[in-house]
C-alpha cells in the first residue's frame, strides 16, 4: 500500500492508467523459465523471490506523468479482487475473447504450450536463456499474441471513438481512453495530436494518433492507430533491437498512407570539437536505478541506456544530437557556464524525459 499522508489524495484507477499515480518501478526483468516465480503479492511488496523494489507511492498522484509498470500491477490485484478470477482468465472472457484475440493470452505458455511461439534474441543475436522469461506481472508484461490479434484491438478502439458499430468498448469510454489526462498519456496508450492531414468536417475532436511500444526481455514490439482514418500498424519483433526494425516499417508505412507526423526527417550534421565532446561524457541518471552513459569512442560520441548496448550520436548542434535509428529521441545536452552539461533531455513529440549527470 501507498505510504500514509493525509495531504495526498487517494490514488484513482485513472491515475494508474495514466501513469500519473507516483507508483513506483518502471518495467519489469521478469524470470528465466524454470526459476522460482513470486506471487503477485511478493511483487506488490518486494520481497523475494522477486527481483524487483516494492511498488509503493513516493509522492503526490495527478502531478506529474511517470511510466509506471508497478502501477498496472497494482491494477491486475484490483481485477482479481473485484472478479474473484485470476486476472489472465478475466482478460481471456472479457476482453480477449470478445475481439477474437484467439491467438492471444496473458497466461504463461508452461501453462498453454504454444509451439509457434517465437523465441526472444538478445542484441546480440543469442537466443534468451530458456527461450523466454515468464510474468507474473502480467497486466504490465506478459501479454503473448500476434500482429493479427492485436490490429483487432487498435480496430475495436477506432470504432468505439468514431462510434462505428463496437463490438466491446462504449464510445464514452474509447473518447475517455484517447483523452490526454497527464502530458501525452491517455488511458492505458499514449496520444498525439495530429495537425496536418485531418480530416474534415465530420471530425468532432482534434484528430488523435494513439500508440504503446513493447519491450520486454528478447521482444520489441510497438502499436499505432488513426481512429478517425481508420488506420494503423502493429509490429512485433524477437529481438531486444528489434524497436529500429520495427520503426523502418511504421516509416515505410507513414509514406505510403501519408501519415505526415511520422515520416522521416532530414537532418544536417555538423562536427563537435573535441572539447566539447569531453563536457558531455558523463553518467546520467534518470532514477530507480536506472540512467544514461555517454562515451566517447573514435571521436565520436556514443550514448547507451545503462547496461544496454550503444548507439552513434550524430551532432545537430553543440548540444543538440540524434541517434541514426527510426523513432529515436531528440537528445538536447543543457550545460552550465563552463559548458559542462548538468543535464540530458530526450524528447520524443510532447513527451520530455530528464537525466541528471551524476557528480
Amino acid at each position: 500500500p501507498p505510504p500514509a499522508d493525509p495531504t495526498h489524495r487517494p490514488v484513482t484507477l485513472r491515475d494508474l492508467l495514466s501513469h500519473g499515480g507516483s507508483i513506483t518501478v518502471h518495467g519489469f526483468p521478469g524470470y528465466a523459465r524454470g526459476n522460482e516465480r513470486p506471487t503477485l503479492l511478493q511483487v506488490l511488496r518486494g520481497t523475494p523471490p522477486a527481483n524487483t523494489p516494492a511498488i509503493i507511492r513516493d509522492g503526490p498522484p495527478g502531478v506529474a506523468m511517470r511510466y509506471s509498470g508497478g502501477g498496472f500491477v497494482i491494477l491486475q490485484q484490483a481485477v482479481e479482487d473485484v472478479t474473484s478470477r485470476p486476472f489472465s482468465r478475466y482478460m481471456e472472457q472479457a476482453v480477449l475473447r470478445p475481439l477474437g484475440m484467439r491467438r492471444s493470452t496473458f497466461a504463461p505458455l508452461v501453462a498453454r504450450p504454444r509451439p509457434e511461439a517465437a523465441s526472444g534474441h538478445r542484441a546480440d543475436g543469442l537466443a534468451v536463456d530458456g527461450a523466454w522469461h515468464e510474468y507474473p506481472e502480467q497486466a504490465a508484461a506478459a501479454l503473448w499474441s500476434t500482429p493479427s490479434d492485436l490490429a483487432q484491438l487498435v480496430a475495436e478502439i477506432a470504432r468505439a471513438y468514431t462510434g462505428h458499430s463496437p463490438v466491446l468498448l462504449r464510445q464514452e469510454t474509447a473518447i475517455d481512453m484517447l483523452t490526454m489526462q497527464l502530458a501525452d498519456a491517455g488511458l492505458g496508450v499514449f496520444l498525439k495530436r495530429v495537425i496536418e492531414g485531418s480530416p474534415p468536417a465530420r471530425q468532432l475532436r482534434p484528430e488523435i494518433r494513439f500508440s504503446h511500444t513493447g519491450g520486454t526481455e528478447g521482444y520489441a514490439s510497438v502499436m499505432i492507430g488513426y481512429p478517425e482514418r481508420g488506420q494503423g500498424i502493429v509490429v512485433m519483433t524477437n529481438s531486444d533491437r528489434g524497436g529500429d526494425l520495427a520503426m523502418e516499417f511504421v516509416r515505410a508505412v507513414a509514406a505510403e498512407y501519408g501519415w505526415q507526423d511520422l515520416m522521416s526527417r532530414e537532418r544536417t550534421v555538423v562536427e563537435v570539437p573535441a572539447a566539447v565532446r569531453t563536457q558531455l561524457v558523463g553518467a546520467y541518471d534518470i532514477g530507480d536505478g536506472r540512467g544514461f552513459d555517454v562515451t566517447e569512442e573514435g571521436g565520436a560520441l556514443r550514448l547507451a541506456l545503462r547496461g544496454r548496448e550503444s548507439v552513434a550520436l550524430l551532432a545537430e548542434n553543440d548540444s543538440t544530437f540524434f541517434a541514426t535509428m527510426p523513432g529515436a529521441p531528440d537528445i538536447r545536452f543543457e550545460r552550465d557556464s563552463t559548458g559542462r552539461a548538468t543535464l540530458l533531455v530526450f524528447r520524443v513529440e510532447e513527451h520530455v524525459m530528464r537525466a541528471r549527470r551524476r557528480g
